[in-house]
């Protein structure tokens, strides 16, 4: 209990998640921009911080153990966040973070783990569960499918731009055998747990590379599954207009523009997010399909999972990405458990009107 964990962005999306599974376990200090409507608790500290403000941010990080940014858009402030987290030797924790400069922070004491979400994150968690469930079994292929019907905020907008602009990870490509392959057509087809109008794109960032190399799989596809009929268009014209500038005031206006248009293209209302899993060994199939009412909770949690690790000191100093410290197993089933992911079972009476040849996959 006497770790002081402080949580940036702490009223935000996933933020207010992270404060959630984290109270009553280790004293927090919860900033943001704007104390407003913040519950009183004695374990809790609210600060008001502009982490663009360095001196604030300092003084933010006085007595903390440990540091989560929640804040964004991360590609602007999570290298300039992480340097003065680490600068002072605290342990740091992001949900995104995938723009800092690992080279810059490696001389310092600290412990970082980057990409502590739902993607990254449970993405890279997903292909060591795997190994897990199939023990010693060649894996030859497998496919993950993730997407849904959801809303998103600018900051994670503009983040999703810059991290696409800049080639965090490889268009139409996967892994096979520790190498990059690049897809030539998309012959897979949409599962039938998303809608028939459903759009796969498929997707390689490095976290999945050296998940699924860690994990001794021979070859992985994972897909993006789009509901927006627009999506790809919108954001395809957003990509173009980032060649003008990456300016922080100009990706923000593009970053709200993307949202407007994103939100008025919703043919949903209902918000929902689903993964669905493709395994084949050498002698079966089996497949896994799971839903989440709200992503942020699967972000908020793995953070939280990965506070809990540093706090339990089983980290060396380094750097990160979740699935090389957790528990791939405790992770998924606390999730399952928590009914932070529900399971879809074969009994799913559109997927009963199909003649699935797969082999359903059950905890």
């Amino acid at each position: 209990m006497n770790k002081l964990i402080g949580i940036l962005g702490c009223g935000g999306g996933v933020g207010q998640y992270v404060v959630n599974y984290l109270k009553g376990k280790y004293p927090l200090k919860c900033g943001q921009r704007k104390i407003v409507n913040m519950n009183a608790d004695t374990d809790i500290e609210y600060v008001q911080v502009d982490v663009r403000n360095r001196k604030e941010l300092i003084k933010f990080c006085q007595n903390c153990s440990i540091v989560i940014n929640c804040t964004g858009p991360s590609y602007y402030l999570s290298r300039e966040i992480a340097s003065v987290v680490c600068e002072h030797n605290i342990d740091y924790i992001d949900t995104f973070g995938i723009g800092i400069d690992k080279e810059e922070l490696y001389n310092y004491e600290s412990t970082m783990i980057i990409g502590a979400g739902s993607f990254p994150g449970l993405s890279g968690i997903l292909p060591v569960w795997i190994r897990k469930e199939q023990q010693e079994s060649e894996i030859r292929r497998v496919n993950i499918f993730a997407g849904g019907n959801e809303h998103i905020t600018a900051s994670a907008c503009a983040d999703f731009l810059l991290s696409t602009f800049s080639q965090f990870g490889k268009i139409d490509s996967y892994y096979s055998h520790q190498q990059i392959k690049k897809t030539e057509n998309i012959t897979e087809r949409v599962p039938l747990i998303f809608p028939d109008t459903a759009e796969i794109m498929e997707y390689l960032p490095d976290e999945i590379y050296l998940s699924a190399e860690y994990s001794r799989i021979d070859e992985l596809h994972w897909y993006n599954v789009q509901t927006n009929s627009e999506y790809r268009n919108i954001i395809q014209e957003a990509l173009l207009k980032l060649m003008i500038s990456q300016e922080y005031e100009y990706v923000n206006r593009l970053a709200e523009n993307v949202k407007r248009k994103l939100e008025n293209k919703r043919e949903e209302s209902k918000t929902w997010y689903r993964i669905w899993l493709e395994i084949e060994t050498v002698t079966e199939k089996k497949n896994y399909g799971y839903e989440a009412l709200d992503s942020y909770k699967i972000n908020g949690r793995i953070a939280a999972f990965c506070a809990e690790a540093l706090c339990s000191g089983i980290c060396q100093k380094g750097i990160y990405w979740p699935f090389e410290i957790l528990d791939a197993e405790i992770v998924m089933n606390s999730l399952i458990n928590e009914e932070i992911l529900i399971g879809l079972k074969e009994n799913d009476k559109k997927m009963q009107e199909h003649n699935l040849n797969y082999e359903e996959g059950e905890l």
